[in-house]
C-alpha cells in the first residue's frame, strides 16, 4: 500500500468513512433501529431488512424504518433514540482494511489519516478506541454532518 501512495505525492490526507469501510457494524445498527422501534411501541423488523435501509445517515435510517406512517415529530425522538442505543457490540474490523497495529504517519508522515462520519465524535472515537484502531489516525476536531 505504501508504494501505491508514493506514486501519488499530492496526496495529502487519506480519509476513511467508517461504517461499512473500517468496520462491518451493521447488526449493531440494526440492534439499535429496533430498540427505537420497541420505545416507540412498534414490533422488530429484520435484520436483512433493515440492512437494507442503511447508507444515508441515522435520520434516513429511522424514517426508513418507521415506514409511511412516519411523521416529523416522530423522528427526532427516534434519532435521540437510535444515537444512544448503538453499543458497539458485534461491531468488527473488516479484514484486511487496516490492521490494528499500522501506525501510518511513521510510514507516512506527510500524509495524515482521517476518518470522516456521520457518527457523533464521542461515539466515533469510542468505537475507534474499542475496536483498536484509534491509534491509527491522528486525533483532530471533528465535526458530524
Amino acid at each position: 500500500m505504501v508504494e501505491r501512495l508514493l506514486a501519488f505525492p499530492k496526496v495529502r490526507a487519506l480519509i476513511f468513512d467508517l461504517d461499512g469501510t473500517l468496520i462491518d457494524s451493521k447488526l449493531d445498527l440494526a440492534l439499535a433501529v429496533n430498540a427505537v422501534l420497541a420505545e416507540m411501541g412498534r414490533g422488530p423488523l429484520p435484520h436483512e431488512q433493515i440492512f437494507g435501509y442503511i447508507g444515508q445517515g441515522a435520520p434516513s435510517l429511522i424514517a426508513r424504518a418507521l415506514g409511511d406512517g412516519a411523521t416529523e415529530e416522530g423522528m427526532p425522538p427516534g434519532s435521540r433514540i437510535f444515537l444512544s442505543s448503538i453499543i458497539p457490540s458485534t461491531s468488527s474490523t473488516i479484514p484486511r482494511c487496516i490492521p490494528a497495529s499500522a501506525k501510518p504517519w511513521t510510514l507516512l508522515p506527510e500524509c495524515p489519516w482521517r476518518v470522516l462520519t456521520n457518527k457523533p465524535v464521542g461515539a466515533s472515537r469510542g468505537i475507534l478506541q474499542g475496536l483498536g484502531l484509534a491509534d491509527t489516525f491522528r486525533s483532530s476536531t471533528a465535526a458530524t454532518v
